[in-house]
């Protein structure tokens, strides 16, 4: 039923908007929460390497997890392209004119894989909740170019 406004879906269903958005709310909540688990799921032999801020350009952010495998004496384990392809791929709508629109946590496996963890749909960034489990950008990424680290939508309360 996408495209359809709650009144509508309410219609057809024979109930409120009330009901619609309060179902569209809990299934929201369900998603991250699946989305959580699986992210942590495909974490688990992995360890934090860096966090990519939002509004990073892409190109520069796959720079950058080189950068900092090297400062801990790893390698990746394929090439920047391919690593841009797959980071283009698994995650099509977290990127949009050649940059990042939300937080991407970035961990290296024992066998120099990378693995993408996400920041979900309450934390793009945009105002809304925002998940104080991410890792500060202080943890690992201090020596980044600073188009890198900033963050592009500072949070006006300070």
């Amino acid at each position: 039923m996408e495209g359809l406004t709650q009144e509508e879906i309410a219609y057809i269903l024979h109930t409120t908007s009330e009901n619609v958005c309060e179902t569209e709310a809990v299934a929201k909540k369900n998603i991250q929460r699946a989305m959580n688990t699986l992210d942590f799921y495909c974490t688990l032999d992995a360890r934090y390497l860096c966090t990519l801020m939002a509004g990073a350009d892409v190109f520069d952010a796959i720079s950058c997890i080189f950068a900092e495998a090297g400062k801990i004496g790893e390698t990746v384990n394929t090439d920047p392209v391919d690593l841009l392809n797959r980071l283009r791929e698994e995650s099509p709508r977290y990127i949009h004119g050649g940059h990042l629109m939300q937080c991407i946590k970035v961990y290296l496996q024992d066998d120099g894989e990378i693995r993408f963890g996400w920041s979900y749909p309450g934390d793009l960034r945009t105002g809304d909740e925002r998940d104080t489990s991410l890792p500060s950008p202080d943890d690992r990424v201090s020596d980044m170019p600073a188009h890198i680290l900033r963050d592009p939508f500072p949070d006006p309360s300070g």
